[in-house]
């Protein structure tokens, strides 16, 4: 796989140098990180005592040297996660057909790059695909070669192309304005998660993100997002440290991430029903709270998607 073909990687961060350093450590261990662009965003302070740790994001991202370039930009005042990402995404790809994109929060495998670069350009040219995602939730499969179609987003590690991004929109109202009930139902699984829950309260200010419009612009579309089995990242950020991320005992668990090379691709470019049924169980138990879905996700789960 030659340099030029190689996605660039986007790293969002603001105020959380540890986490920042675990990050870009983990992925400067991926094996073609020496061919790969690598540019930072650093958010600006929301007040003085953000100062110094943002000093110090910054001197940690200057100390890189395991990337074929590194491009610091640097915001002097707040513009907030949301408005961060969305720019950052749009000013890398107006020079770049692909893009991956991490936070400061996401500590990939050593083999993440070549999986997203892979699965980047097997899929340029299938329109229905949208999104890559190296993240999918804990299950107890063993099948970490293999990969999956679903309609749901994640972006814990995920990656995408300009003639797809530039379809997102960030339009709360207008989403309220054309989705059904039976739209809202599919957009919330059919089990009632409530991702519209978030297009409502981004609609009247209770919130300012961006991922869940990604997702409806995904949707929209009938688009697809292809998801490994076994995860190639692990959120390390709900430990109450970042946004919108409170504590998450199952999230937090160490886990032990995909090191797969190879990569076996759906035959069937649709949404994978054994799947998506998973998925629906693990929101289902999610709800039971993190005990009672730390005893049942991986009976239940690996019984349903085992392969």
């Amino acid at each position: 796989m030659s340099s030029r073909n190689l996605a660039p990687v986007a790293l969002f961060t603001f105020n959380r140098p540890e986490h920042t350093r675990k990050t870009l450590h983990a992925i400067a261990e991926n094996m073609l990180a020496n061919e790969t662009a690598l540019f930072v965003f650093v958010d600006g302070p929301r007040t003085d005592d953000d100062v110094p740790k943002i000093q110090e994001v910054c001197a940690i991202a200057g100390e890189v040297n395991s990337f074929k370039s590194v491009t610091i930009v640097r915001q002097d005042a707040n513009i907030g996660l949301a408005s961060s990402i969305v720019q950052g995404i749009t000013k890398v790809l107006e020079e770049h057909d692909r893009i991956v994109v991490l936070e400061d929060d996401i500590v990939t495998s050593p083999a993440f790059l070549n999986y997203m670069n892979g699965s980047l350009s097997h899929f340029q040219g299938e329109k229905k695909v949208w999104h890559i995602c190296g993240y999918n939730e804990p299950t107890r499969s063993r099948a970490s070669t293999k990969t999956h179609f679903s309609r749901l987003m994640n972006c814990w590690g995920w990656g995408t192309w300009r003639d797809r991004w530039q379809h997102f929109e960030k339009n709360p109202e207008k989403l309220v304005s054309e989705f059904t009930p039976d739209m809202i139902n599919r957009f919330d699984l059919e089990v009632g998660e409530k991702f519209w829950f978030q297009v409502l309260a981004n609609a009247d200010g209770r919130m300012n993100t961006w991922a869940i419009f990604w997702y409806a612009t995904i949707f929209k579309q009938d688009g697809l997002c292809l998801n490994p089995h076994v995860s190639y990242v692990q959120n390390i950020g709900f430990d109450g440290s970042g946004e919108h991320c409170n504590i998450d005992e199952i999230r937090n668990k160490a886990r032990k991430l995909n090191q797969a090379l190879a990569i076996e691709y759906p035959d069937v470019l649709a949404e994978d029903p054994k799947a998506f049924e998973a998925l629906q169980e693990f929101y289902r138990l999610k709800k039971q709270g993190p005990r009672r879905i730390e005893k049942i996700t991986k009976k239940v789960l690996g019984r349903l998607f085992k392969k």
